[in-house]
């Protein structure tokens, strides 16, 4: 260990002299061949010890020393969270792929990066004064959503996602953003529902990693018909990818309709109107306006200004009280 500071215990929570209390963190995150941007600290005898300075490159030896000492959790001070958040951010595909750490525990890296990319995605689409109260009801959805992928099968998908397509990953964070501000005002004590849904929306394109690289590059309009016909099979394919995951029926709804229309003219079901779950509708909307603001191999991505005209330009295609409902989060929110 490097060393040691005069702190003590507060409250049952670590703190320096100035009252300032560190902040919990996974032991497991110490990943060899790694180096922080934090200082690392640990509790013994009551006060927290320093056990690895920022900058210092993390070694297996660390862990094998925290596992002799049985401990599971360290500490960082709250002014290196941001850095601590950013490490995990930049290294999320090796952590969830280290089968040494547990479960539940690279679920809990999984939920730190998710809820870092969501506020960015936050900030970007939907930024507005009020906006710190809405967020933290995000990072619970995202908190609560991610107990659904502590086993195997869901840490396994959730690597796929992370390491096979970033721009999935983070499509499916943004469509969440969307999806859980526009819920919330159709149904803002069902905690449950939102929950499901967020996950739903953040899952939803999956099913894409089935498909031939080539389907995902290429305009939908360029396409062949049989690859067309792949590129429509990836919500149901997404369905049975996550049919093995604890996420509930509303999850599975959310990622098979979420290209289904109000006319009847989406897929893979052609469903129309009522035939699709008021949430799900929800997220096939805000998957739409979320596709058109972010770029894409063969286009710019659209002004939130042009991506609601596009929307509009669609007619009947979606519910119109939903998309006067986007149009007023996102004008509110200062983007038009």
């Amino acid at each position: 260990m490097s060393g040691s500071r005069d702190t003590s215990i507060q409250d049952g929570r670590p703190s320096f002299p100035n009252g300032k209390g560190l902040v919990p963190i996974s032991a497991h995150v110490l990943s060899p061949s790694t180096v922080g941007a934090f200082s690392v600290y640990l509790v013994q005898d009551d006060k927290p010890v320093l056990y690895a300075t920022k900058g210092e490159s993390f070694t297996p030896r660390h862990r094998q020393r925290l596992a002799e000492l049985d401990v599971n959790q360290l500490y960082i001070v709250p002014s290196e969270r941001k850095a601590y958040v950013n490490f995990v951010r930049d290294n999320l595909t090796t952590l969830l792929d280290d089968e040494s750490i547990p479960c539940s525990e690279r679920a809990r890296f999984f939920c730190e990066a998710t809820t870092a990319l969501a506020r960015d995605a936050f900030d970007r689409s939907l930024p507005n004064p009020g906006g710190v109260v809405r967020f933290r009801r995000i990072q619970t959805l995202i908190r609560d959503g991610s107990n659904f992928f502590t086993g195997p099968e869901g840490v396994r998908e959730i690597f796929r996602l992370v390491s096979e397509n970033e721009d999935l990953y983070a499509h499916g964070v943004g469509c969440m953003v969307l999806s859980a501000s526009l819920l919330s005002r159709f149904a803002p004590d069902d905690r449950e529902l939102l929950t499901a849904c967020s996950m739903g929306a953040l899952m939803h394109d999956v099913g894409k990693l089935e498909l031939p690289e080539h389907i995902l590059n290429a305009a939908p309009d360029a396409l062949e018909h049989h690859d067309m016909e792949q590129l429509h099979s990836h919500p149901a394919l997404g369905v049975s990818v996550c049919s093995i995951l604890p996420l509930p029926q509303e999850s599975l709804h959310c990622i098979l309709f979420h290209h289904e229309l109000e006319d009847g003219s989406g897929y893979p079901t052609r469903a129309s109107g009522d035939m699709i779950p008021f949430y799900a509708r929800i997220v096939s909307l805000c998957n739409f306006y979320e596709g058109l603001i972010r770029e894409r191999p063969w286009r710019r991505a659209l002004s939130p200004r042009e991506a609601l005209c596009r929307i509009r330009d669609h007619g009947g295609k979606f519910d119109r009280t939903m998309v006067e409902l986007l149009e007023g989060v996102v004008t509110r929110s200062g983007m038009v």
